[in-house]
């Protein structure tokens, strides 16, 4: 929805959709960071706009720590080095879902894990999730070494040294929390954006942790919003934008 004001580029992280898996089991989250400033290197991308969502949006913000001076802007959505272990424990629940029988049996999974989202869009979304194991199963396309109990401390410790960069990050910021999420409260919302120097947030109504999946024009009107705010962000389409966005 983006397409006719922006140049997207959607990025498989490590680990993640087609995206090599890491032989060293290596996804701390300056890993990550690596691998985007690689990513943005690569395609010769000038002040992008990063767009993060969960995961993503942690990389981004660490990325941000680093590199705001070459950001045009950066969207985070629900989440922020502060969450709620009981939200982020089910979420990492559902993402270990074994290797089952059919694609049919893991989108009736994801249905009752998420009833907010339309049957048909996570039918899409699993579409491009899944992969056919050599024994005929189906699995996520999730490397599943990445939730151990040693990954996950480790990943808690970078998330939570976030919290004591933020004020390094200097281009305009826009946290999105969805409405009824369980993994970002309106209070985190508001510490993590009031302790950036260009820092807003705001709640999209009906949606859980997956915004862009459960209300998608709201997420898109609260961008929309924001780029015609924020100075010099929103660019004519005959100027297209060059816009990277961190997918989780």
């Amino acid at each position: 929805m983006l397409r006719d004001r922006f140049r997207c580029v959607a990025l498989d992280q490590r680990g993640h959709g087609d995206s090599e898996w890491s032989p060293v089991v290596d996804y701390r989250i300056a890993t990550h960071v690596g691998d985007i400033e690689g990513f943005v290197e690569a395609l010769g991308l000038q002040r992008p706009i990063v767009v993060g969502q969960s995961m993503g949006g942690l990389n981004s913000i660490a990325y941000a720590t680093r590199h705001s001076d070459r950001l045009r802007a950066m969207v985070i959505v629900d989440v922020a080095p502060e969450i709620s272990t009981a939200g982020a424990d089910r979420i990492r629940d559902f993402a270990s879902t074994p290797e089952l029988d059919s694609p049919q049996a893991f989108l009736e999974r994801a249905v009752k894990f998420n009833p907010l989202r339309d049957p048909a869009v996570l039918r899409r979304s699993l579409h491009y999730n899944l992969r056919e194991t050599p024994s005929g199963k189906w699995a996520l396309k999730h490397d599943q070494r990445r939730r151990s109990d040693d990954a996950m401390r480790s990943f808690t410790d970078d998330r939570l040294q976030l919290a004591s960069e933020a004020s390094k990050i200097k281009c305009p910021t826009l946290l999105v929390r969805g409405s009824l999420s369980d993994v970002l409260t309106d209070e985190a919302a508001g510490k993590f954006a009031s302790s950036l120097p260009d820092g807003r947030w705001v709640r999209v109504e009906n949606s859980g942790h997956n915004v862009q999946g459960d209300n998608p024009r709201g997420l898109l009107d609260a961008m929309t919003a924001f780029f015609r705010d924020a100075k010099n962000l929103l660019i004519p389409s005959r100027n297209r934008a060059r816009a990277g966005a961190a997918k989780r």
